[in-house]
């Protein structure tokens, strides 16, 4: 997937005598996240994690650079791509009316002195 990311990654955390575990540790992300990223297995990774680990790194700014053009080169992953909840429109009608049943219980019994069973 992204191979020449992974490449650099290993490349710059060897060089600073870091295992994945430590840079991990030091970026606040996942040992998997180092290890999918140095395996290519991530097409589109996050920007703030690649920069997090650059920065981690204490990259020169041109091997900084290298390695976010690397990142990159598949696209971004903004969260934009993140799955959104469904639901049909028969579906939120009958979960709204639900609600309003329960906000109408609950208001009843607030105003009659008794507690709502729901």
């Amino acid at each position: 997937m992204n191979g020449r990311l992974g490449a650099l990654l290993r490349r710059h955390r060897t060089d600073a005598g870091l295992t994945q575990e430590e840079l991990a540790d030091l970026a606040g992300v996942a040992v998997r996240t180092v290890r999918n990223l140095e395996l290519g297995r991530v097409a589109r990774p996050q920007r703030r994690t690649v920069q997090e680990l650059a920065d981690r790194l204490s990259l020169s700014e041109p091997d900084r650079s290298r390695l976010l053009t690397a990142a990159r080169g598949g696209g971004w992953d903004d969260g934009s791509n993140a799955p959104r909840t469904w639901m049909s429109p028969a579906r939120s009608r009958s979960s709204r009316r639900c609600s309003s049943r329960s906000r109408s219980t609950k208001h009843r019994a607030l105003h009659s002195g008794r507690t709502a069973s729901r």
